[in-house]
Parts: structure tokens; sequence; C-alpha cells
């Protein structure tokens, strides 16, 4: 059985700035080709996956360290999740905004 990549693109918004990160479902269980990606196991699988992603490759891009990047994924403002399709067109997922 082969399993169809979907690609996601989730942005974390801080006050003053933004940072976006482009992941596939291959590391998240609970997405497949079938899967309502606006249920909130999925979502949240895809946000977390979104979320080591940063941590790896953020403190590279701002030259600090990954104390850093885990301090700014975890007091975003908001964070959106758009699925990217293969036709280059976006859908919009979810939108959660952090009180």
């Amino acid at each position: 059985m082969t399993m169809t990549l979907r690609y996601f693109r989730v942005t974390f918004y801080h006050q003053d700035f933004r940072i976006t990160t482009t992941i596939d479902n291959l590391n998240m269980s609970t997405v497949d080709e079938n899967t309502d990606v606006t249920t909130a196991q999925a979502t949240h699988d895809i946000r977390y996956v979104a979320s080591i992603k940063l941590r790896d490759s953020l403190p590279f891009i701002v030259g600090t360290t990954t104390a850093y990047a885990a301090w700014f994924i975890e007091r975003a403002k908001a964070i959106t999740i758009d699925e990217l399709k293969s036709d280059g067109t976006t859908n919009w997922v979810k939108t959660e905004v952090v009180a």
C-alpha cells in the first residue's frame, strides 16, 4: 500500500514577524489521502510536525539557540495551516488564534 503525499504550509505568527515552513504527511500517522485535515487530531499532528521541523531549522535561520526556537513557537499569537495542492493552489485548513 502506497501513501499519497500531501503537503502543508504552516505559518507561526508572532507580534512583529512570522515564520513559515512546509511539511508533508509522511511523519503523520493520522493524515493520509482520505483524512479530513480539519479534525482536531489531524491539525494537532500537522502543527506538531511543523514545530519539530522549525525547532530543528530556526536556530540556523536566526543564528540563535534551539531554546529560542521553542520559545518562539510556543508563544506564537496565531497559527495558520494551508494544504498545498498539486495544481499550485492552496486550501485553507485552519487558523488558530492564541489568547
